[in-house]
């Protein structure tokens, strides 16, 4: 039998807090245990951890509140949650028309870092960072719902420069791992959330940001190459300024 809930939240709704059923059942005379998924059918999000007649952990919803939760939910609230205390991120590259800003590790200031575990009703990053020297940002993590044109809108709203954090191929090959197994997820949450090529700028910094807060170097203009038409060009006026002399010696 598979359960609908193997996952919750502990101490209040949307903490970010997850807790697996066999451990909440241990502390369930004085524990909150709320279902992660913010479109519950129960108001108060309340769930049950619960054992089997032959030995399974699992949450239960009350009364007739049943239902599964989304099934990104998990490695979505655990990369959010990722960000908590981390002191570095590494930020891709971005150009700009006469210099680039190279791929880099920020210092970041831990105790100004916001993560949110709720659904985007208003205008919230998943993640909003600040970097020692003042640098502001924001991550959005997606696992099975893709940046759409709708969404950007929305991001650009944000006022910040936006980083987007790919996680759907890691989802699409382990669905069943990252809806149920926190502790899957957590072996390969570091590996995840610090490699560069899943990383990406939604809304790069301005220029005039980057210039200040982020390393960057100018961009080398090449020389234009000579085209063929000007080299013959040159050859037709060399033959005839050789000719016009030989003409004068006759």
């Amino acid at each position: 039998m598979e359960y609908l809930n193997p996952i919750a939240e502990i101490d209040k709704i949307d903490s970010g807090e997850l807790i697996t059923p066999d451990k909440a059942y241990s502390l369930k005379s004085n524990g909150h245990f709320y279902c992660p998924d913010y479109d519950c059918k129960d108001p108060d999000r309340i769930l049950i951890p619960v054992i089997s007649g032959k030995g399974n952990y699992f949450f239960r919803h009350r009364g007739n509140f049943t239902h599964d939760i989304r099934p990104e939910t998990l490695l979505h609230k655990s990369a959010i949650k990722w960000f908590i205390d981390q002191i570095q991120y590494e930020i891709p590259e971005t150009t700009f028309e006469a210099y680039s800003v190279t791929k880099q590790s920020v210092e970041l200031d831990p105790t100004k870092t916001v993560c949110e575990f709720r659904r985007l009703q208003t205008i919230i990053p998943d993640v909003k960072v600040i970097s020692s020297n003042g640098f502001e940002f924001a991550i959005e993590i997606v696992v099975t719902n893709d940046i759409d044109d709708s969404k950007k809108k929305l991001i650009e709203q944000f006022g910040l420069p936006v980083i987007r954090v790919d996680l759907s191929k890691f989802y699409k090959k382990h669905k069943k791992e990252c809806r149920v197994d926190k502790e899957f997820i957590d072996s390969n949450l570091d590996k995840l959330m610090t490699d560069i090529k899943l990383k990406s700028w939604v809304v790069p910094p301005s220029a005039e940001v980057a210039q200040i807060k982020l390393n960057w170097v100018p961009i080398e203009k090449k020389p234009e190459p000579v085209s063929a038409n000007n080299d013959v060009g040159c050859l037709l006026a060399v033959l005839t300024v050789g000719l016009i002399y030989l003409f004068r010696r006759k």
